[in-house]
């Protein structure tokens, strides 16, 4: 039984190096070669441990990009930052300067998940998505696609067009159930990163949070979800745990990455508040949270120490 959890969440940028990083191969920009990645990636990995959290959601995570050194970033920090149970998703699949498409499954993991690789066979298998990293077992995972907001048209000076089209990239939610539930009832968490626009990111954190919170147990949704804090409180969906600006890594000035959770006790099996919770009380309180520098990315690590 889980009864204290330290909660993670980081959006990665794609792998790319801040003013954190210790390698000075990496002042150049992206891409990477695989040996910088690796070295570079060692470092976040060595920070993740010291930051010792027990689940990290990651989103903006890539699967094989040339621009990150080919590398598996989710797999590579899982494995030497200590998380045994891991998963990534793909919000899209393919190079991110190629054609970029739905896969059939979202982990890209066999061939068979990638039916459009016929149009790249020499290029590994590539993707670009969330993960969630865990040294607690999982005992399910799911994925939920969240959509893409609609398609804009800017207008631009120079060029053959006085115009160009820019479509949302789409988003999805990963949650893992954990194999500890609290008290008498599973533990939910999920990693999500919400579109930039306003109203297509509400739109998804509604869907989001009412997919999550339909399952048994306690929920805890947090990640990049590209809204303050005010914003998300007039949405009115789930129970703010944390504190801090995360957003820009290099001089933070607003909090966008959030965690929330159950504002009414968890559903037990049957659907109903479970016995256990107190009655019209939450089950997570926040025992201490904060912020964290990786040397990736242009946003800060946000940190929650949960009691139960």
């Amino acid at each position: 039984m889980i009864t204290k959890l330290r909660l993670a969440s980081a959006n990665l940028q794609y792998g790319r190096a801040n003013d954190a990083a210790t390698l000075a191969e990496v002042a150049s920009g992206q891409p990477y070669s695989p040996q910088v990645a690796r070295q570079l990636y060692s470092q976040v990995a060595q920070q993740l441990r010291e930051l010792n959290a027990d689940v990290v959601l990651l989103q903006e995570v890539d699967l094989h990009q040339n621009r990150s050194g080919r590398v598996d970033l989710a797999g590579l920090l899982a494995e030497q930052a200590g998380y045994p149970h891991w998963r990534f998703a793909a919000t899209y699949a393919g190079g991110v300067d190629r054609l970029r498409h739905r896969p059939r499954r979202s982990q890209v993991r066999t061939f068979g998940d990638d039916p459009l690789r016929v149009l790249e066979p020499l290029a590994p298998l590539r993707g670009f998505g969330n993960a969630i990293l865990s040294r607690l077992p999982v005992q399910a995972w799911r994925v939920e696609r969240l959509g893409r907001g609609v398609p804009t048209i800017v207008r631009r000076e120079g060029g053959k067009l006085p115009y160009a089209l820019f479509t949302a990239s789409t988003r999805l939610m990963l949650a893992a159930t954990l194999a500890d539930g609290v008290g008498q009832v599973p533990l939910n968490v999920a990693s999500v990163h919400l579109a930039t626009h306003p109203t297509t990111a509400r739109h998804q954190l509604a869907h989001a949070w009412w997919k999550l919170a339909g399952l048994p147990g306690a929920h805890i949704l947090g990640g990049d979800m590209n809204m303050d804090d005010v914003a998300l409180a007039r949405i009115g969906v789930g129970r703010q745990l944390g504190q801090g600006v995360t957003f820009p890594s290099a001089a933070p000035s607003r909090r966008i990455d959030h965690f929330l959770t159950d504002a009414l006790p968890p559903l037990g099996a049957a659907g109903q508040p479970a016995a256990a919770a107190p009655a019209g009380g939450p089950s997570a309180q926040v025992v201490d949270s904060g912020t964290f520098k990786l040397a990736i990315s242009d946003h800060l690590v946000t940190w929650v120490d949960l009691e139960f």
